[in-house]
């Protein structure tokens, strides 16, 4: 078992593998040893011991079995919390607030924003423990780091695309829609409001129903539609529901989960969803990008960050904006997040390098304050993770590929 500096861990792929061989590429280049694992899949069973630094997708709270065993295992190691998630609506703060002594004196924190930065600290993390770096992953859409990517006409050779037509990119964002009744009450059973989970259940089902019936009124003739499943949702399963509201799948219509989303937003012509931060990336190169809100969302529901970001209400609309999109002028208040100075990906790497300077940390027991915990079944994150397995040798093409367009 050997030995390394930094244990990096990836939830999903599609989200989180650039950034992670990105930074793995400029770690090494200084002489750091780092190794990528899966949190759901190897969880704390990863071929190293007492790494120096783990970074984390996510660690807002110690309850969370997987994260704790980790923590049972590497109690000395520095963590530092990547925090790929940063814009929530009002009810989804509250579960992604870092809670409990653990969390707070224990996880470093990168931020993107100083909106996202206040969150941190008004929940109770130290100032210390917050880095403002800006965006990591909406960096990789800048040269030279978006060299990385296919190109349009790749992307159309290998996927069966007319490069001709008007591409519209869809990464979904209705996961409650496929969510079991088994899988609703799990999280009842942590705390969420059975009102709010049976509300998010039957307003995301008959949202996205009233879209693919948008989608469907399309010439196919003239526009080819990528929709991107989240992680945690399989192509099958958006195939089945498809096929129950539009009774077949529309020629024009095709399920994509492949590729970095960010490859797609730069080669689409626009960019649709209900809340994906998606949007936020396309505004960000001065990719044309809508709202979809069939149906008026609830305030819990809302992510003020997006708040901007024209919705389009009914299938007129649609219509209208898909023959004719416009691309929506940068507010001033996310200016700071979608177009940092500097370069946020090297700031993290010297956010990292001093985190390794500062020695072992203070040791804290890793102790869950709440009974209410949940382990997935191997079934579960099956289903959930289906699409995240990776070996070592397509990370190092990856570091490979990185090399070269970075030196």
């Amino acid at each position: 078992m050997k030995k390394v500096d930094v244990l990096i861990y990836i939830e999903h792929v599609a989200r989180e593998i650039l950034v992670a061989t990105v930074t793995k590429y400029y770690l090494e280049r200084e002489g750091f040893s780092v190794l990528i694992e899966s949190l759901p899949l190897k969880k704390h069973n990863v071929a190293c011991k007492n790494p120096r630094l783990i970074l984390f997708p996510y660690f807002y709270t110690i309850d969370n079995i997987v994260l704790r065993r980790i923590a049972e295992r590497f109690p000395d190691s520095v963590y530092l919390n990547f925090n790929y998630e940063q814009f929530f609506s009002r009810l989804l703060s509250k579960y992604k607030a870092p809670k409990g002594d653990y969390v707070l004196n224990k996880v470093y924190h990168l931020s993107w924003s100083k909106d996202f930065s206040r969150f941190l600290s008004d929940n109770g993390v130290k100032r210390d423990h917050i880095f403002e770096v800006g965006s990591l992953p909406l960096t990789l859409m800048r040269t030279p780091y978006s060299n990385i990517f296919k190109t349009r006409n790749e992307l159309a050779k290998e996927y069966n695309l007319d490069s001709e037509k008007k591409w519209i990119f869809f990464p979904e964002n209705y996961a409650w829609a496929f969510l079991t009744i088994g899988e609703i009450m799990a999280r009842v059973r942590l705390g969420y409001s059975p009102y709010f989970a049976i509300y998010n259940k039957l307003f995301y089902v008959k949202s996205y129903r009233r879209v693919l019936l948008w989608l469907k009124s399309l010439n196919p003739d003239e526009f080819e539609i990528i929709l991107r499943p989240r992680p945690a949702i399989s192509s099958d399963e958006h195939a089945v529901f498809i096929k129950k509201t539009l009774k077949h799948l529309p020629q024009s219509l095709h399920i994509i989960r492949e590729e970095d989303m960010r490859a797609w937003i730069l080669s689409n012509d626009v960019i649709i969803s209900s809340i994906s931060t998606g949007l936020l990336d396309a505004i960000s190169v001065s990719k044309p990008s809508y709202r979809l809100e069939p149906f008026k969302t609830a305030s819990h529901l809302r992510v003020e960050a997006m708040a901007t970001i024209p919705k389009l209400t009914d299938e007129r609309k649609f219509i209208s904006a898909m023959h004719n999109p416009r691309v929506q002028t940068l507010q001033r208040e996310m200016a700071s997040i979608l177009a940092p100075s500097g370069d946020p990906i090297v700031k993290s790497i010297i956010v990292i390098k001093n985190l390794l300077k500062k020695g072992k940390p203070i040791s804290f027991q890793a102790r869950s304050s709440s009974k209410r915990v949940h382990e997935s079944s191997d079934k579960e994150i099956k289903k959930r993770f289906s699409s995240d397995y990776f070996d070592q040798r397509y990370i190092d093409d990856l570091t490979r590929k990185w090399r070269k367009i970075l030196n």
